[in-house]
């Protein structure tokens, strides 16, 4: 059994500089066109460039998160609402960025991209600020509350520091396993590469290595999911034989991130999703044995389970109302379902 390891500048120190929603959010949806999956992320990847490339970038800010603490911890007033038919909206919903099926196979994956292997458990947002850190799931319900040695969340002296993660929680181990950043002690880092977020978080990690413990006093201890150049060989090597890790976690299946993608809440083709028993078919790669035998019965190729997917989705869609002022996540056909995100 081998085990799974845990493994632009910084110019402000205030929330400022953080958005968690996407300006180009129309680019990541497929239905009712006719781009390819490979054409949207052409689009997405010269979207970033030119931000990049902008002299004044977009305001990114979630200063409002944080700026009541009065207010509900899961829930805002919409705007656009009046009085009489107040609806509320749950502030740390819809911010995490989630990945599309990987239908189809980049040019450039052996020199472009990251893979990262999940273990099975529950996507969270945390949240560390004022002394406290919350885990919120994808629709922004809060789930847990405790103390931790995150910046901001009773891991330094000053309160109004914030750390934001995004993370799997494992209910069978009560651990946080962190596959992505967006925040470290107030410093923001949504507009860094998804390698610098890597690099960073791998830093900080090691510099506070506390973080990674489990105590009395702080019971979750928070791991880094390691990020490894997607080449198919050392896709191959780790995906030979059945895989836990050293908490005798069961893996659920493998992340590839564009090496250069920034951090984006909602769904996007720069971020692919593949089970196990998947890799084969869309990487040409064998897996182990164990990782084919968890495939379903009447599972017959991954576009013809999407397109079963978009199928279903359409039915439900017709018969429910549009809500106002509400990002949804766009194209669920092609969101992870299977990372059991609920």
């Amino acid at each position: 059994m081998k085990k799974m390891e845990s493994g632009n500048s910084l110019e402000s120190n205030s929330l400022e500089d953080i958005q968690f929603y996407s300006s180009h959010i129309h680019l990541y949806k497929a239905a009712g066109s006719k781009a390819t999956q490979t054409d949207r992320r052409k689009a997405l990847l010269k979207a970033v460039k030119d931000r990049h490339n902008a002299s004044i970038d977009e305001k990114r800010g979630i200063t409002e998160l944080f700026s009541d603490t009065e207010t509900n911890d899961e829930e805002e007033p919409m705007e656009g609402v009046c009085e009489g038919a107040r609806r509320r909206r749950r502030k740390y919903a819809d911010k995490l960025m989630l990945s599309e099926y990987f239908i189809e196979r980049p040019d450039d994956l052996e020199h472009n991209w990251i893979f990262k292997l999940c273990p099975l458990g529950v996507r969270n947002l945390v949240v560390a600020h004022n002394r406290t850190t919350k885990a919120y799931n994808k629709n922004g319900v809060l789930q847990s509350e405790f103390e931790s040695l995150l910046p901001g969340g009773a891991g330094n002296k000053c309160g109004s520091k914030f750390t934001i993660l995004d993370c799997i929680f494992s209910p069978t181990t009560s651990v946080y396993y962190i596959i992505d950043i967006l925040a470290w002690n107030s410093f923001s880092l949504v507009n860094c590469s998804t390698e610098f977020r890597f690099f960073f978080l791998k830093s900080k990690l090691e510099e506070n290595h506390d973080i990674t413990q489990k105590t009395k006093r702080h019971r979750y201890p928070f791991l880094d999911v390691i990020g490894r150049p997607a080449q198919l060989n050392l896709i191959e090597d780790v995906l030979s034989h059945f895989m836990e890790n050293e908490n005798e976690e069961k893996l659920d299946g493998v992340l590839f991130y564009h090496s250069e993608v920034d951090y984006r809440g909602g769904c996007t083709p720069l971020v692919g999703w593949l089970k196990p028993y998947m890799v084969p078919e869309i990487l040409g790669i064998p897996v182990a044995a164990e990782y084919m035998s968890e495939k379903p019965e009447n599972y017959t190729s991954l576009k013809d389970r999407v397109e079963k997917m978009k199928t279903a989705y359409s039915k439900t869609k017709t018969h429910k109302p549009r809500r106002e002022k509400r990002i949804k996540d766009v194209e669920m056909v092609n969101i992870v379902d299977d990372l059991e995100l609920d």
